[in-house]
This record gives structure tokens, C-alpha cells and sequence, in this order.
């Protein structure tokens, strides 16, 4: 099993069709659905699952035209998301309409990236995308937290126990034409890489190709006419 630099948290990694996927989570959040604290948690487990499933199948279905689903931005990103909801038994939507805080602009309504909902409990969240090469500081990931954070404050506070609050960010990797593609791991959580903010993330899920040179031809990852190859998708989630 892989290790993380995040001091204290732990890693857990299950074997995909095209690569690998998993959790980075901090000790005190048990991977187990069944006995965390965290019902917000305890959903987007379920939905990273499905999500990672349904990779597998873009890929399967895309890789030979060079398509992965994380090269999009954070609108088709967040379909997925309601895609995979929808497998793990949830309602969900992207662009769902939520009514504004009074205060700031009379009650009109907004939209919020995105909703999920068992019927008992819901989550609405605040989606933002960037792109981090390999070295890269983590800085850029907790400003775009943030900034989604700025945009939840829009919309009234539900009561905690009928409903959560969720920052995301889709960290899409890359490696430029002059970087050495190579094990995308070490390159952004593990010895090689900048360790991410631990205080900013509270957790994170993530799906890494392995080289796959039958689908991609000879370096192995999805690339551009540019030069830069894709090697996978880090969802920083912080519950707020």
C-alpha cells in the first residue's frame, strides 16, 4: 500500500480495470461507513465509488480516442458526480437551484454546483477545478476552497442534522512536454511531492492510471497535442 506525506492520515487503495483509486483520510475518520461520525462522509464514499466505476468504463469505452473524464472542467465533473449518485441509490443534480440568503439579494434564487440527497439527508456543494503538475504547491488547491467556501455562504445554512456543506475541488494532474511521466503517486502524495494542507482538506479521493500504452499509445497516459499527458483526478472534499 502506498504511503502519503500527510502526516497522520490514512490511505486506502483499491485496484481498478485501468490504474488504482482510493481514499486519503485523516485518522480520526474511519473508513468504515458504519462507524464515522460523518454522515457527509458516509455519502461521498459511496458516491467515489460509483465514480470510480464509471472511469473505468469512460475508458474502456474512450481511452482510444484519448478521452478521460478529468480533463473537463468542473460542470462536467460535477455530472459524473450526480451519474454516480444515482448508481449509489441517491437523488442528485448538478446546477440544483437553491433560494439566496435574504440579505443578499431578497430571497432570489442561485444555483448550487451540486445536490445530493437519501430523502433524510442532503449535501450541497461548491465545485472548483484547477490543474497541478507534479512539484506544484498545494497553496493553489486551498484558494480554490475558498473561493468555493465564499460561494456556499450565499445560501442559508441547513440544520446539521438534515444536511451538510461541501467544498470541492477536482485537482486534475498533469505532466508537462519536459516533465518524466511516471508513478503519478510519488509525483503529488507521496515522497516526491509537496505535502497537501491537511487543515484545508478533510479528505480526499482519488483515481490513478497505470501506464497503459495498449489504450494510449507509448507514454502510456491520455495527451495533447501539446505534449502534456493526464494521469489521473485528486477530489479534495473539505465539510464546512
Amino acid at each position: 500500500m502506498p504511503t502519503t506525506q500527510l502526516a497522520t492520515w490514512n490511505t486506502y487503495t483499491h485496484p481498478q480495470a485501468y490504474g488504482r483509486s482510493g481514499f486519503v483520510t485523516p485518522s480520526d475518520l474511519a473508513i468504515d461507513g458504519m462507524h464515522t461520525r460523518f454522515r457527509t462522509w458516509r455519502t461521498m464514499q459511496q458516491v467515489f465509488n460509483h465514480l470510480w466505476c464509471i472511469t473505468d468504463q469512460y475508458i474502456r469505452i474512450g481511452g482510444e480516442y484519448n478521452l478521460v473524464p478529468w480533463c473537463g472542467n468542473e460542470v462536467s465533473l460535477c455530472g459524473l458526480l450526480t451519474a454516480a449518485a444515482f448508481r449509489a441509490g441517491f437523488i442528485s443534480l448538478d446546477e440544483f437551484s437553491k433560494e439566496k440568503k435574504a440579505e443578499e439579494s431578497a430571497g432570489h434564487m442561485g444555483r448550487v454546483d451540486w445536490w445530493v440527497s437519501d430523502d433524510k439527508y442532503e449535501i450541497l456543494a461548491e465545485a472548483k477545478a484547477l490543474w497541478l503538475g507534479p512539484g506544484a504547491s498545494w497553496k493553489t488547491v486551498s484558494e480554490k476552497m475558498d473561493a468555493a467556501r465564499d460561494q456556499l455562504n450565499l445560501f442559508p445554512r441547513e440544520d446539521k442534522e438534515s444536511g451538510g456543506r461541501l467544498q470541492i475541488v477536482f485537482v486534475r494532474l498533469y505532466y508537462g512536454p519536459r516533465n518524466d511521466a511516471g508513478r503519478a503517486w510519488d509525483d503529488w502524495l507521496g515522497d516526491d511531492a509537496e505535502p497537501a494542507d491537511p487543515k484545508g482538506i478533510s479528505y480526499m479521493s482519488y483515481y490513478l492510471l497505470h501506464q497503459q500504452s495498449e489504450i494510449f499509445g507509448d507514454q502510456g497516459f491520455p495527451s495533447d497535442c501539446s505534449g502534456h499527458v493526464y494521469p489521473g483526478l485528486i477530489v479534495c472534499c473539505r465539510e464546512v
